[in-house]
């Protein structure tokens, strides 16, 4: 069973202390420590884009902790899409960073490789650059509740910002079930996340209340507004997989590695 309602944030003190906790909360994660960190500044690209890349990682508490990070050496907004390791980042500022989430196993990293495409629409080829990732599990029975923030500020072609910031979290309820809970504070998004919020949640939940709130495998999400919705199932389970956020009906902005529940099977 699954229940939806979205409402309107109120612009309220509290309301704007949430919104600037969210963004203070983005940074460096990783550690000064073993292994070396990879990656190369100053590379030259095409049309004159240049850019630093880097991967770190260091053992924190008993966990791996991992990170990539771009920064933008040149005098134009920068598009980067790092293949293979699920990071993206529209518009880059010249001179501003950016910084993967956090990244966690507690198992041995492995180190892969992937083309850090770049340029307006990502259609050129860049490094093929050396990263840590996690081990290729990214499915578990610990279900733990999920807690985080996206904040991302893109330069668009028309050099004017668009602002993402918007919190996540996902609880278990009494009953066994998941809710979640998804509140937006700048500009209108769309957000992505198929291994997560799977296609049965969201036609149950298109299905029953709000239609608007869902389009095309994805949730809709206005400037000040929320959505929360619960839903049971079988199989609960953690799971790492890339989230992805849009522009309404235009390109995308960003896309990670976060951690959610969800069921193997959604009960309708």
């Amino acid at each position: 069973m699954i229940r939806l309602r979205s409402f309107c944030i109120s612009r309220v003190a509290a309301c704007v202390l949430t919104s600037q906790a969210i963004l203070s909360a983005q940074g460096t994660c990783v550690p000064v420590g073993s292994p070396d960190r990879y990656g190369d500044v100053n590379f030259h690209g095409q049309y004159g884009y240049v850019f630093d890349y880097w991967s770190d990682a260091a053992e924190h508490n008993g966990t791996h902790r991992f990170q990539l990070g771009v920064k933008n050496e040149g005098k134009t907004p920068l598009t980067i899409n790092w293949l293979t390791a699920d990071f993206f980042r529209r518009g880059i500022a010249p001179s501003a960073e950016a910084l993967s989430e956090c990244r966690e196993d507690r198992n041995p990293l492995n180190v892969k490789r992937g083309i850090i495409k770049y340029g307006p629409l990502t259609q050129y080829d860049g490094p093929d650059a050396r990263f840590y990732q996690s081990q290729p599990t990214t499915a578990s029975a610990q279900t733990h509740a999920t807690d985080f923030s996206v904040v991302w500020k893109a330069i668009l072609d028309s050099d004017k910002p668009y602002l993402v910031s918007f919190k996540a979290q996902a609880t278990l309820t009494a009953e066994r079930g998941i809710e979640y809970a998804f509140s937006n504070f700048e500009d209108p998004i769309e957000i992505e996340w198929t291994q997560v919020l799977t296609q049965p949640v969201l036609l149950a939940a298109q299905q029953i209340n709000q239609p608007s709130t869902v389009r095309n495998g994805r949730l809709i999400l206005g400037r000040g507004q929320a959505l929360r919705f619960s839903f049971s199932g079988t199989g609960i389970r953690s799971q790492a997989a890339p989230l992805s956020v849009y522009i309404p009906s235009g390109p995308l902005l960003y896309r990670d590695v976060f951690t959610g529940l969800t069921f193997a099977e959604v009960r309708r």
